[in-house]
């Protein structure tokens, strides 16, 4: 009998030998315990030191809330279900991107970039992300070896996200903003323009006459410069996803106000009309009069929708809320001298096992084959 036919003899075993394998398992270990035990202890104690030895990494957590709009009557749940996935991965890109990754750069310092390996072309946001959709909890993890750096990185990023998450109000506070840095301009323009006019031609006042239709043509101005921010706000809220009940409301007051727009429109230019038989250098006067009231006017009423605008962007729909930021702890999570003496241990032993296992096959083959040639050897000699 050779080695091949062992083996093929050995490969045909079927599950019936296997309690005679776990005994022969048992037996080994019987056998070969104070080696076993010594190795696992020997594989115990280097796991020990290697997790003395190994660099300790810190995790900080955060947790964040998203906040998103409640499906009326006419919207399903599970449109409520896409927006709050869209929502959670709408934030977790945001901080997984480059733009927040520069602005969080720009507060550190070069030591603290190069600890977080940002220092490097093209680098990955150190932070892991554990998303709960049930809940509409987003979890950030940073782990590092600083864990005041790891907090540190956290909270920078989250105030980043404040920075760059667009929210439905701030379109609003953009746009109102700009309009109030360009009446500011025009109001200092004008300014400019008056006094040079004053003092070329000498004209510090008006008649009555001309101040009533001036103060009607100021009113009725101030009206269309409402009307005509309250229409932006509206066109901002039908371009963007909108229920259908609350579109139609949207649709009829955008009607209503433009067909107010058109009545105002009117008395304005039959004012203007009257003021037409003034005298040309009456006229002109009457005119910056008219236009710095109206611009005053207009700045007070920006002033007062950019307040209006601001106060919903805190807890918003679809917004989000920080329910916990990150703060350092100084308990490592990796390496646990526990968890690796132990690990450690486990591989020793298995490896012993194994060792054993094949030495006693080995073994085993070695003295099969040698067998049937003593067996002949010994025919041989009493047959002669």
């Amino acid at each position: 009998m050779n080695v091949v036919s062992i083996r093929e003899k050995n490969n045909s075993r079927t599950n019936e030998d296997l309690p005679s394998d776990m005994r022969r398992l048992f037996g080994i270990v019987g056998k070969n315990w104070k080696l076993l035990l010594a190795i696992t202890m020997l594989g115990g104690v280097f796991g020990f030191f290697l997790g003395m030895v190994l660099p300790k990494q810190y995790e900080s957590d955060a947790v964040v809330f998203v906040k998103v709009k409640q499906p009326t009557k006419s919207s399903a749940a599970a449109m409520l279900m896409d927006d709050q996935v869209a929502q959670c991965s709408y934030i977790i890109g945001l901080l997984k991107s480059r733009p927040l990754r520069d602005l969080v750069c720009k507060q550190l310092s070069t030591v603290e970039i190069s600890k977080l390996g940002l220092d490097k072309p093209n680098p990955d946001m150190p932070l892991s992300f554990q998303r709960d959709d049930p809940s509409r909890m987003i979890t950030i993890t940073c782990r590092l070896r600083d864990p005041n750096l790891a907090a540190k990185f956290i909270n920078l990023s989250l105030d980043a996200v404040g920075r760059l998450f667009t929210k439905h109000s701030r379109k609003d506070v953009t746009f109102i903003s700009s309009q109030m840095q360009k009446t500011e301009r025009q109001l200092e323009n004008l300014g400019i323009e008056t006094k040079a006019f004053q003092d070329k031609y000498k004209t510090w006042s008006v008649d009555d006459d001309a101040k009533g239709i001036i103060a009607q043509i100021r009113d009725l101005e101030a009206q269309k410069n409402t009307l005509d921010a309250s229409l932006s706000a509206l066109q901002s809220q039908l371009s963007g996803e909108v229920d259908p009940d609350e579109l139609v409301k949207l649709r009829v007051q955008r009607n209503a106000q433009l067909s107010s727009l058109k009545v105002l429109g009117s008395q304005l230019s039959k004012l203007q009309n009257q003021l037409a038989g003034y005298p040309e250098i009456a006229r002109k006067f009457v005119a910056l009069q008219r236009k710095r009231d109206t611009l005053e006017k207009a700045y007070a009423v920006l002033c007062e929708q950019y307040q209006l605008a601001a106060l919903p962007q805190i807890g918003e729909d679809g917004d989000y809320e920080i329910i916990e930021r990150a703060v350092p702890i100084h308990e490592a999570v990796f390496p646990r001298k526990k968890t690796t003496s132990a690990v450690c241990a486990l591989l020793a032993l298995i490896i012993a096992l194994e060792m054993i296992v094949i030495r006693r096959n080995r073994k085993t083959e070695y003295e099969l084959q040698v067998q049937p040639e003593s067996n002949a050897s010994r025919h041989t000699v009493s047959a002669s």
